[in-house]
């Protein structure tokens, strides 16, 4: 389906194709030279419907002239479809290897893995950069070092971690730079596409943060897609000042969607839960918990999550086993016995445990419900050569993605769901 988005051109034979596979692997690295260069923008917590957010306060599409570039020049699509859970770990490694969370391993923001002993904290600890944590799939800076294509990953997630061996050419690591940082990272990346790099990534963590902040219904949010727009306005200009519009496909995308939330007043939506830290070996506290409980005491966390959902509602309890098959969330040695999902925009409120991810009456907005929440829906813009002009697409998953940038870059795919 992804397919139709793409203008299609098919050249050679059989023959030529077999000449072209023995001559990447007699040179290796100087494998055949892309047609196009591929440039990828991961915009975190960009919900499907910003841009009519923004115009409901008063910013039109004129005013965000790079967004308008791209729908009068591009691809748009109805909403991008996060997997499960729509947080930004699962969902940023499914967007770039094509996997489910159960099938690449990275289940979770916050997890355990109990083959090792180690927990991985956001990709910010020490133990996060570990291979192993990475290699349940193939993202795509991997795939095209592989392949003898050169990538460069401005603070990208995993960019820095040795990979099935291998690195990309470029990584500046995850950190939340400045808006003039991330003009700075915009005009670095045309740069590298100059000097040849096939795939230049690059990951805008701003709104996120904004709307977990502030919540959707603050002028923040609409000052945040606007700064998008900029780097997008400023990407336009490089590309086209260096001679490399023609040439280089842009793909814009987000991991998940967001909502608001209401953890004090007359309308909060808050529901809390106690369990002793007798009962568990660990916690993973957010909108999806994670259970770890004692063996031995299984089944009183378990009844103990049944009295409070009987008694309060607004969740639901599931043994990994029981986990929904659509969510494509039970088969990984990673996912945690029990699982607790709060129903869309309901916060759970664990007391006396540990908040990793931060108090949640701290948040205004936020994400981690179930994917067919319309409002965990996630964009999808794409502009360049390879794209169709002025084209709307139906609904897109995030195991999509990968394929289509392989495509785009003339990669064979990794294995991929």
């Amino acid at each position: 389906q992804i397919t139709s988005v793409i203008t299609m051109k098919f050249s050679g034979c059989i023959f030529f194709s077999l000449l072209l596979f023995q001559l990447k692997f007699a040179f290796g690295k100087q494998a055949k030279k892309h047609k196009h260069a591929l440039i990828t923008i991961l915009v975190d917590g960009f919900r499907n419907d910003y841009l009519e957010l923004a115009r409901k306060n008063g910013i039109r599409l004129r005013d965000l002239k790079g967004f308008k570039h791209i729908l009068k020049n591009g691809v748009e699509t109805d909403y991008l479809q996060p997997v499960y859970p729509t947080n930004s770990i699962p969902n940023h490694y499914s967007l770039m290897t094509g996997l489910y969370s159960e099938s690449h391993g990275m289940v979770e923001n916050w997890m355990f893995d109990p083959i090792y002993g180690t927990t991985f904290l956001l990709a910010a600890n020490p133990e996060s950069k570990e291979p192993y944590w990475w290699e349940g799939g193939d993202p795509l800076w991997i795939t095209a070092q592989r392949q003898g294509k050169r990538s460069a990953l401005y603070y990208w997630f995993g960019c820095d971690v040795e990979i099935h061996g291998l690195r990309p050419e470029h990584c500046t690591p995850n950190t939340v730079p400045s808006h003039e940082e991330m003009k700075d990272s915009i005009i670095e990346a045309v740069e590298q596409i100059k000097d040849g790099v096939d795939h230049a990534g690059i990951y805008v963590e701003t709104l996120d943060i904004t709307g977990h902040k502030y919540g959707l219904n603050h002028t923040k949010i609409i000052e945040g897609i606007q700064q998008v727009d900029e780097l997008l306005v400023l990407l336009f200009k490089q590309l086209k000042e260096h001679k490399l519009h023609k040439t280089t496909d842009i793909m814009i995308f987000s991991d998940h969607g967001f909502t608001q939330v209401y953890p004090h007043g007359d309308n909060k939506k808050v529901v809390s839960i106690e369990l002793d830290n007798d009962l568990i070996f660990l916690m993973v506290p957010g909108f999806m918990t994670s259970v770890l409980p004692k063996m031995e005491h299984a089944m009183e966390v378990y009844q103990i999550l049944q009295e409070a959902r009987n008694k309060q509602g607004h969740f639901d309890i599931y043994w990994k086993e029981e986990i929904p098959e659509r969510w494509h969330y039970q088969n990984h040695y990673r996912i945690a016995p029990l699982i607790v999902q709060a129903h869309s925009g309901w916060i759970i409120e664990w007391l006396n445990q540990l908040q990793l991810q931060g108090n949640a009456r701290d948040y205004l907005g936020t994400h981690g419900y179930v994917p067919e929440s319309v409002e965990m829906r996630g964009m999808f813009y794409a502009e360049g050569p390879s794209f169709k002009r002025r084209f709307k697409h139906g609904p897109v998953s995030a195991v999509d993605l990968y394929q289509l940038m392989c495509h785009v870059l003339e990669l064979q795919p990794s294995p991929h769901n």
